[in-house]
């Protein structure tokens, strides 16, 4: 829309001007067409005055004698009498010279006025007799002056004055009672929502006016009330927030301080146990090994197989804690961001046929088989090899914990170590896919999170912490891989790595200052 348009014009006039402008135009036409009618009506009554009196003269003129014609006659009046064919009078008006009817008149007479005479004459023309009178043929033709042009001027000017009057008083009364019952009532609800729109709550409108107008101003002062009475609540629920986010702010700093104590103390003693750990280990394989090899030379001392027995459980017990603190130890170093990602180029075929030759021990005690499957063409990866294989091996190791011998199918389980190009993509797939109970949908995000399992602790039966997944979780966020999994109760699960296959080293640094600033917020130390 233009700036000069009609439109905005209208639209920066205020209201007032509005109804003083709408108003005054409405009251202007009905009165020019009010006074239009008596004017005309006016000019025809004058008019047809003048004819009558043109009219009475001339029968007075034919009533008298010859000698005392000219006496009937106002001063001024010319007469003559024009027989057919002779000449009219120099300066009569075409219509009437023609015989025609003129301006007004009866049969048998024509009249017409002559504007530009100075003054202005009136002339009236009358045939003399009847067809059968002596006089037939002969016409009777006034000429006298007349104020008529000036009387019509003097109408008009009576006529706008009055029109004029009129729509002056019609404008004030308009304007007064617009004033009175509709402006100043928007006036009065107009500075009340400035008010309101500046701040001020407690501002009221005090219109009584006893009409829709105080309707208005009531509804808006009950709006206002229900405002202001909702600000107060809203106020006294922020202060109580504020109260309980200052605890609740209190309560984060001793559960951080808490969290840190906690993070210093997996860590301590995470190192303070595995060195006497690895001892008590390394000293009940020994024995273990001494006790096997006297069962080969007296296999029918029955005290031996209770000793191989002990000692076997206490290498397993102590082999499953040493893996516990281990987790905990890594987990604590995660937190703390102190993990470094040392990238290198790493055979897929060779570390896939590495890890299942490192879980295959673990599988054939339990009765699980474990199978490889590489696509052909492996490229070659770069990335963190251990890192890269303590996620594949933790995958493998709860596939085997979790997988029975003997699925609910009633087939043997299996457990097989999957490697794939990703379609259209410079990455690859490892997947572990097993045939165990598999995982409801709802879990599938809880189980990367730490000290989460889903068996209640009562009646677990597969020992862990739950942290092999988290720290899964952690381990492929630094190397730029993603963890996805599928899984469908009774009827198994694939946990898979997607790496790429030569990450940017930009990545990777970004993913080794995020994991630091994560710990330098929760205020934990590099261990």
């Amino acid at each position: 829309m233009r700036p000069g348009s009609p439109a905005n014009w209208v639209r920066g006039v205020s209201l007032a001007d509005k109804c003083l402008i709408l108003f005054g135009a409405a009251i202007l036409l009905i009165v020019g067409v009010a006074l239009a009618v008596p004017w005309v009506r006016m000019r025809a009554l004058a008019w047809e005055v003048e004819v009558a009196h043109s009219r009475a003269l001339a029968e007075a003129w034919s009533r008298t004698g010859a000698d005392v014609r000219n006496a009937v006659l106002d001063p001024g009046t010319e007469s003559w009498v024009i027989e057919d064919g002779a000449d009219w009078p120099e300066g009569a008006p075409r219509a009437l010279v023609a015989g025609l009817p003129g301006e007004g008149g009866e049969r048998g007479e024509v009249a017409a006025l002559d504007r530009a005479a100075e003054p202005a004459r009136i002339w009236y023309a009358r045939a003399l007799g009847g067809p059968d009178s002596e006089a037939n043929g002969r016409w009777l033709v006034l000429a006298r002056p007349t104020d008529a042009p000036v009387r019509a001027s003097i109408d008009v000017l009576y006529l706008l004055s009055s029109g004029s009057l009129v729509l002056g008083l019609a404008v004030l009364v308009f304007y007064l009672i617009t004033h009175r019952l509709v402006l100043s009532p928007v006036r009065q609800l107009r500075e009340t929502v400035e008010h309101v729109r500046a701040g001020d709550l407690a501002v009221r409108s005090a219109i009584r006016t006893g009409d829709e107008f105080e309707e208005l101003a009531s509804t808006f002062n009950g709006m206002l009330e229900t405002i202001e009475d909702a600000n107060a609540k809203l106020r006294a629920s922020n202060a109580a927030m504020d109260l309980k986010v200052t605890e609740l702010t209190e309560a984060n700093v001793r559960l951080d301080e808490a969290m840190t104590l906690k993070s210093d103390f997996l860590a301590s003693v995470s190192h303070e146990l595995r060195t006497p750990l690895n001892a008590i280990i390394g000293f009940a394989e020994l024995l273990l090994e001494i006790a096997r090899t006297e069962h080969r030379e007296r296999s029918v001392d029955p005290s031996l197989n209770k000793r191989i027995r002990y000692l076997d459980n206490i290498v397993v017990a102590g082999r499953s804690l040493l893996t516990l603190i281990e987790d905990l130890l890594a987990m604590a170093r995660l937190e703390a961001g102190n993990v470094r990602v040392d990238i290198d180029e790493v055979s897929l075929p060779d570390v896939c046929e590495g890890l299942v030759g490192l879980i295959h021990p673990l599988a054939s005690r339990k009765g699980v088989s474990v199978s490889l499957d590489l696509e052909e063409s492996l490229p070659a990866i770069r990335t963190d090899a251990r890192k890269f294989q303590q996620i594949v091996f933790n995958f493998l190791s709860n596939a085997v914990k979790f997988t029975e011998p003997l699925s609910a199918a009633g087939t043997p389980g299996r457990v097989v170590l999957r490697a794939e190009r990703v379609p259209e993509e410079a990455k690859v797939c490892i997947s572990v896919v097993d045939n165990g109970p598999g995982i409801g949908t709802e879990h599938h995000a809880t189980i990367f999170e730490k000290f989460q399992q889903l068996e209640n602790a009562h009646t677990r039966v597969h020992a862990g912490a739950g942290l092999g997944l988290a720290i899964s979780k952690e381990l492929a966020s630094l190397i730029r891989g993603e963890l996805r999994v599928v899984s469908e109760p009774g009827r198994g699960s694939i946990f898979s790595l997607i790496v790429p296959v030569d990450p940017e080293l930009r990545e990777l640094e970004e993913a080794q200052l995020e994991s630091r600033f994560k710990a330098a917020l929760h205020g934990r130390a590099e261990l």
